[in-house]
């Protein structure tokens, strides 16, 4: 038996493509619970388990004078993590699955290699 420290577990990058629902009241849904997403999603970028992600617009659609809001239709995120089932456990406890905002149908993880550009 050793007495050397286990050295940490060697992470993986991810990438997420989660596309949205399409039904009726989706961007509703969307904006509803966005405040209680931003605040999961927050704490895992402070632990560096996302290192970054954004929204995916509707190329189609523009904010009106009517309805100001930008026209989402998905996340994507990039994760550290030690294994593609803790991303996706991650994933489907975010409320944005939970509630049904993202598809989970046409959810993708799959790892990812970031090459540098010099």
């Amino acid at each position: 038996m050793s007495d050397a420290p286990a050295s940490p577990p060697r992470l993986q990058t991810f990438l997420v493509f989660a596309p949205d629902g399409k039904g009726e009241g989706a961007l509703d849904l969307r904006y509803s619970v966005r405040s209680q997403h931003l605040e999961g999603v927050n704490a895992l970028i402070a632990s560096k388990v996302i290192r970054f992600g954004g929204i995916i617009l509707d190329p189609n659609s523009q904010p009106t004078e009517a309805d100001p809001r930008l026209r989402i239709s998905g996340s994507t995120m990039v994760f550290e993590a030690e294994s593609i089932e803790k991303v996706r456990e991650l994933i489907t406890s975010d409320i944005y699955y939970k509630s049904g905002v993202w598809d989970p149908e046409r959810l993708v993880i799959v790892p990812f290699i970031v090459t540098p550009i010099p």
